[in-house]
């Protein structure tokens, strides 16, 4: 298939880089070098780069190492041009070539019964603006993470290619990834649509409470009527709930979720497909019934004492509203057919995903408990502590010949080309580093102490703190020395920033 592309068009647009998949969609990304544009909403406690900040630390403690960090685009998929200005829309327009759709709303409450129609409103209507904006930019090539369960209420082999309206939905989120699918798939403005189904996801690799809405939602109200009225017996909540135990519910783990998606992305050939990121067979209700059990009781909560009301009347007034939007959806989840997924495996030499486990149930229950015990607290520094460079980037087109690329790894880093005349770094622009003929690596920390002048540019190279990257252009080779000096006229001048926190003295000195 042929998708149309201008070469300049590097970077993949990413949203829901906050969610349960999108973290670890950031963290693959970086590993294999593809540069990243992430939109992302501000909330009330941080900005937009502070969440993602926020997220990358998080990511490089579980890694070890650390991340390039993403252009970020202060934005709102459900306004019109993603609530981004004209520069920014410009912006995408001239560096993004492709886009990774990971954004959802995934509540399971009814829309009519959601002040804001979710969720229609982030999936569907989301979707739509999504696309609209991308038909502008000149953004062609799409990847969409959906859902495995648009198959709606079904028993069988569920075949990956599967698409319809005619089958009955557990819920509405059900039915919104539906829509969006469709929406997608008719849309001429798409060259390239992949499509990407995962079952249930977790996450017991960051520790983090995120989870599908399934398990998250069912060990809370099991955890809540334990609480009120005694733990229940190991299967008296299955038989309420008028399962045997045999029932399987498909889970799989985010960080095989999002591998598996930038694996194919980095795979032409695999495009255009729909894939059922699932895993082969699911774990029991059973083994999910004892996970929840033993962490709660192991947690301190008492065994129901004896001659108090029955539990399955109790529970029945306590849970009904979550029995409403969650009985069908906890229902034994069809096969998943796996013939595509599996020739990609096959491609991209990965492992199949494994099974869930008990332990894992224990995990991420552990996980939801301590949640709760100790809310987490925001980390109000992140943005202070981030490069200045991020202060006086502009979102403007690069119109010089002569550019540098700046790429800082780790806390508070970024990429950013420099233009600059004989003597002096003449403007700064975010992105677009990697397609610059020079180019500097080096970890935050390095840049604040080359910016404050407390460690020099040679000791930096000498040490391996600091890596040059030149190509040819034109014929001409530039020599280290020059590069040097365009270096140092960098810390001379931003370095003021860093010493006096004034933004406006470092645009002054360029």
């Amino acid at each position: 298939m042929t998708v149309r592309r201008k070469p300049n068009q590097r970077l993949i647009l990413l949203t829901g880089g906050t969610g349960l998949i999108g973290r670890y969609l950031l963290a693959d990304l970086a590993r294999s070098r593809i540069p990243v544009a992430v939109l992302v909403r501000s909330n009330r406690n941080q900005s937009a780069a502070e969440r993602v900040e926020t997220i990358l630390r998080d990511l490089e403690r579980r890694y070890k190492r650390s991340f390039v960090r993403p252009v970020v685009l202060d934005g709102d998929l459900t306004q019109p041009n993603l609530g981004l200005d004209r520069e920014q829309q410009n912006w995408v327009a001239a560096n993004c070539g492709r886009v990774l759709h990971s954004a959802a709303s995934l509540s399971f409450k009814p829309a009519a019964e959601h002040p804001d129609g979710e969720p229609y409103r982030t999936n569907v209507e989301g979707t739509r603006r999504l696309l609209d904006f991308c038909r502008q930019a000149g953004v062609h090539e799409w990847h969409f993470v959906s859902t495995a369960y648009v198959c709606g209420i079904r028993t069988g082999v569920v075949c990956e290619d599967e698409r319809s309206l005619d089958q009955s939905f557990a819920n509405d989120y059900e039915r919104s990834k539906v829509l969006a699918e469709n929406l997608l798939s008719v849309a001429t403005e798409v060259d390239s649509l992949t499509i990407y189904r995962p079952s249930i996801v977790v996450d017991t690799d960051l520790g983090s409470s995120m989870s599908d809405k399934t398990l998250y939602n069912t060990f809370a109200n099991y955890q809540t009527a334990s609480n009120q009225f005694g733990l229940p017996a190991p299967g008296e909540w299955m038989g309420y709930l008028g399962l045997s135990g045999e029932e399987r519910k498909n889970v799989v783990k985010a960080s095989w979720v999002a591998r598996m998606i930038v694996q194919i992305l980095r795979q032409p050939t695999l495009h255009g497909r729909t894939y059922h990121l699932t895993a082969k067979s699911g774990i029991s209700a059973r083994d999910i019934d004892r996970g929840f059990y033993e962490v709660l009781k192991e947690s301190g909560v008492r065994s129901r004492p004896s001659g108090v009301e029955p539990l399955s009347e109790a529970l029945l007034r306590l849970a009904k509203p979550f029995l409403d939007v969650f009985a069908h959806h906890f229902r034994a989840d069809p096969l998943f057919d796996q013939t595509n997924i599996g020739h990609a495996i096959e491609v991209c030499g990965e492992l199949p995903c494994q099974e869930a486990t008990v332990d894992d149930i224990r995990d991420l229950s552990r996980d939801q408990v301590k949640a709760q015990k100790s809310a987490r607290q925001v980390d109000h520094q992140s943005l202070a502590a981030m490069l200045p460079l991020h202060r006086v980037a502009t979102w403007a087109p690069v119109e010089a010949a002569r550019t540098i690329g700046v790429i800082a790894s780790g806390a508070g880093g970024g990429e950013w080309v420099l233009t600059h005349s004989d003597s002096a770094v003449t403007s700064v622009h975010v992105g677009g580093a990697e397609s610059c003929p020079l180019r500097f690596y080096a970890q935050a920390d390095t840049w604040w102490k080359l910016l404050k002048n407390e460690l020099s540019i040679e000791k930096s190279i000498v040490q391996g703190r600091l890596l040059i990257e030149s190509d040819e252009v034109s014929g001409d080779n530039i020599p280290a020395n020059s590069l040097l000096e365009d270096l140092r006229t960098l810390t001379t001048d931003a370095g003021r920033l860093a010493s006096t926190g004034d933004p406006s003295e470092v645009i002054r000195a360029l």
